[in-house]
């Protein structure tokens, strides 16, 4: 086959270097617009890297607000756990609600916040605040790659007879393991300071240390290139999007630290779902090269990742377990017995840290700083342990016993650390935190467990439970008994979620173990936890009785404290100042999600309808996402304009503060939903979220679904969500049948499929459709999906004859 042109890439270098700006521009030069770009590496390959997409129009569900925000810290567990959320939100989502067929065809907007901006927001805290940030301990300290240095020694002094001293983790990296990743994906580099954690600290800001640099102009220091990359500096090169260093709270916080190694697991899982292919030399010609990963930038992501979370879970078991005394240590989790002498996760760890030269702080040893046990960290350990077991089952050309002479990368076993751990995470649940047949929030060595009970924390550890009863599925003794706790355990919290609901379905944030509320029910993040847990138990259980409970909770949130002008919820009833937390706003998004599922088709249209509405209100116009960068509609890295795409929220390198700040949720923002006469709002702290430019606002409730979302009614039978595949069984009723729109091959194309495929079908987050389009296969691909790659069955929402039409529109493209 040919060498693949670089016109693409070149032309991104003249964008950047001529300062222009707008999508007019970016199409005159006919840059395909959403589609990938080149890397051009040092040895004259190329690299097809993801592009933006263009924004889409979301004025429809726009409402100008008055909002404040009071805090842009990140903290570890909040915007964590937001992330994941918003993971779940996205493609996955999406590409779900297609396989329930849902009447999400023809519906740009949705596939907006899904696909792109759940999806994408996601990946930046992956990214901007796990890996550029430095705000944690980094990957090249964990004990794994610890144990490959050790094993290098004594390769060489068995093999040389010679004294080496034991070589530099950092060494053993860059010099054994960078170059098998490369080979593995195709990626030229490393990104240049990037530091992704396996323990992260508590909380930092989350403001960049220097400008945002968007030359291409990256000077090489490995190859001796110097710029050309097609590609802008700050995209290799993450020295200047660290944070500052002092704002950090170095504590590590378990629950956090959990959660982001939850985040990396995920996120390999999408980042590997598929292969991709390059041009590689063989002999006279370029042959086709079957590489790890959806791309190249992916399949080199996903490896560090996955080393990531495994890192951080051979950490918590060989040395991050304490006993009642605060000495920590290691365990055997297949031999744990609690009986015999409890060892558990903490709350917080502190850490003794030495900066050495360019290396990330190095941790010298680590001490308990807070005893107690959260039950939110065990249940986030639990879900983690879930995730990653399943991740190296799933992806076997990756996993293997010998790597990298079987060709893997890393090794099989590493699973069976995340195995153990759950089975050890499952005895203590049971023995710390039960008080008849309740688990309590807190337990503490001396006291025991705490006479509180958190919605939250009985809702988190249901679906960590769902996790474990989905992933741990084989028939191994130790899986079969992970199984049985996990089973015991959604019941137990979801029988606890319904005695203490009350009539009306509501909840409360906190009950004593007697079931009494430590709290009023004016709340309704406590709803949507309670709702987040009910789903879950009847996900698992296909037990009605949770099913009712979670819709008379959903019931009641949209009468009580749904309010129309705004497109929010209100945190309290009564109060006309809403509070945004990145915790609280993805205990919404959650619960929304699910609750998709439970409804029917006609009622599911309007439930989507507030689900739109609200997340563009609530993280967009609130200011509560607080940057963005070029794949969510900043094309032209912020060259002209602060916010290119006009939707209100800033490009990272020109937003607030002199150099920036993360692509991220802020930490906490109010909004004034009262007028005027809102006193309460206009004493509380805070800078105002006044958007940069023009931002269209055409939101009209009388346009608004008719149907009160509280009188829909759930589905008589709704499939489980099982996602332990990445497939969603359909509901056994099914859908409607899809009626045809009459509409174009080329509109249909856009409105369905652009989004993942590109303008031209080049690909973005979906495959290219150059290949498949002229082998003749693409009405097979559409009508029967690829649900592996998360390709949906489209004949389950799309007519026969808009599939006729999109196939044949899609065909033509790639005629010549």
């Amino acid at each position: 086959m040919k060498r693949p042109s670089i016109s693409g890439g070149r032309m991104m270098k003249r964008i950047l270097a001529a300062g222009t700006a707008s999508l007019l521009v970016l199409e005159s030069l006919a840059l395909p617009v959403g589609a990938k770009t080149y890397l051009h590496a040092p040895d004259g390959t190329e690299v097809e890297i993801k592009e933006g997409t263009p924004q889409a129009d979301l004025s429809a569900y726009r409402t100008p607000l008055e909002s404040k925000v009071a805090s842009r810290r990140f903290v570890t567990d909040d915007h964590l756990y937001l992330a994941n959320e918003e993971f779940l939100s996205g493609t996955e989502f999406y590409v779900d609600a297609v396989e329930a067929g849902l009447p999400v065809a023809h519906w740009p907007e949705f596939q907006w916040v899904t696909a792109i901006e759940n999806y994408w927001y996601s990946r930046y805290t992956l990214e901007w605040a796990t890996t550029r940030a430095h705000a944690g301990v980094s990957t090249v300290h964990g004990p794994y790659w610890t144990l490959k240095a050790r094993e290098l020694y004594e390769r060489n002094r068995v093999l040389r007879d010679r004294g080496e001293r034991v070589p530099a983790n950092k060494g053993v990296v860059l010099s054994h393991f960078m170059p098998l990743f490369y080979k593995r994906t195709g990626m030229p580099r490393v990104f240049d300071d990037a530091a992704p954690t396996y323990l992260n600290y508590a909380s930092a800001d989350p403001h960049f240390i220097g400008p945002v640099v968007t030359d291409d102009d990256f000077d090489d220091p490995q190859s001796g290139k110097k710029g050309g990359w097609g590609m802008p500096r700050y995209y290799l090169d993450y020295y200047n999007t660290r944070w500052n260093r002092d704002s950090m709270n170095r504590t590590i916080d378990m629950g956090g630290t959990a959660q982001a190694a939850l985040k990396q697991a995920m996120w390999v899982q999408y980042f590997w779902h598929s292969d991709h292919t390059r041009a590689a030399k063989g002999g006279s010609d370029w042959d086709e090269v079957k590489l790890l990963g959806n791309d190249a930038e992916e399949g080199f992501r996903g490896i560090v990742l996955a080393l990531a979370s495994f890192n951080t879970l051979l950490e918590a078991k060989a040395s991050l377990f304490s006993d009642e005394k605060g000495n920590l240590g290691g365990i055997d989790p297949f031999e744990y017995d609690p009986a015999k002498g409890l060892r558990y996760i903490p709350h917080a760890i502190g850490s003794n840290l030495a900066l050495l030269g360019d290396l990330p702080m190095r941790p010298w040893s680590f001490h308990v700083q807070d005893k107690t046990s959260r039950l939110w960290d065990q249940a986030s350990w639990l879900w983690l342990s879930a995730e990653y077991w399943s991740l190296s089952r799933r992806f076997e050309r990756a996993f293997t016993h010998n790597p990298p002479v079987d060709g893997g990368v890393v090794e099989k076993e590493t699973g069976r650390v995340a195995l153990g751990l759950a089975s050890a995470l499952l005895k203590n649940i049971a023995l710390m935190h039960k008080t008849g047949g309740v688990l309590a929030s807190e337990w503490t060595p001396g006291k025991g467990a705490s006479d509180r009970v958190a919605t939250a924390d009985a809702a988190l550890l249901t679906v960590a439970a769902k996790a474990a009863l989905d992933r741990f599925s084989g028939e191994e003794a130790t899986e079969r008994s992970i199984r049985d706790a996990a089973r015991g355990l959604i019941t137990a919290q979801a029988d606890f979620l319904l005695a203490v609901q009350g009539s009306d379905g509501a909840f409360s944030s906190d009950y004593s173990l007697g079931r009494r509320p430590m709290g009023g029910t004016d709340l309704s993040a406590a709803h949507f936890w309670g709702i987040r847990g009910l789903l879950a138990a009847w996900q698992a259980t296909k037990d009605d009785r949770y099913l009712k409970g979670a819709f008379k909770a959903y019931a009641r949130l949209n009468e009580k404290f749904w309010d129309e002008k705004s497109g929010l919820y209100r945190t309290r009833l009564g109060d006309d100042t809403v509070t945004l937390t990145p915790k609280e706003v993805a205990a919404a998004l959650g619960a929304l999600r699910e609750m998709t599922f439970a409804l029917k088709p006609d009622a599911a249209r309007a439930h989507l309808e507030r689900f739109v509405r609200h997340w563009v209100q609530a993280v967009d116009v609130s200011g509560l996402q607080m940057a963005e960068n070029y794949q969510t509609g900043e094309l032209a890295y912020g060259v002209n304009s602060k916010d290119e795409d006009g939707d209100g929220i800033l490009f990272v390198g020109r937003s607030h503060g002199p150099h920036g700040v993360a692509p991220i949720a802020a930490g906490k923002v109010y909004v004034n939903i009262g007028g005027q006469g809102n006193r309460a709002f206009t004493a509380l702290p805070g800078d105002a979220a006044v958007p940069a430019g023009a931002v269209r606002y055409a939101y009209r409730p009388d346009a608004a679904p008719s149907r009160a979302l509280a009188e829909a009614a759930p589905a008589s039978s709704v499939a489980e969500l099982a996602r332990t595949i990445g497939v969603t069984d359909l509901r056994a009723d099914g859908g409607p049948t899809p009626e045809d729109s009459k509409r174009g091959g080329e509109e249909l194309f856009r409105l369905n499929c652009a989004v993942c495929h590109g303008a031209r079908g080049q690909g973005i987050t979906g495959k290219p459709l150059a290949a498949i389009a002229r082998d003749g296969g693409m009405r097979a691909v559409v009508v029967d999906g690829r649900p592996m790659q998360r390709m949906p069955h489209w004949s389950r929402v799309l007519a026969a004859g808009e599939i006729g039409r999109i196939v044949n529109y899609v065909e033509g493209l790639f005629a010549q």
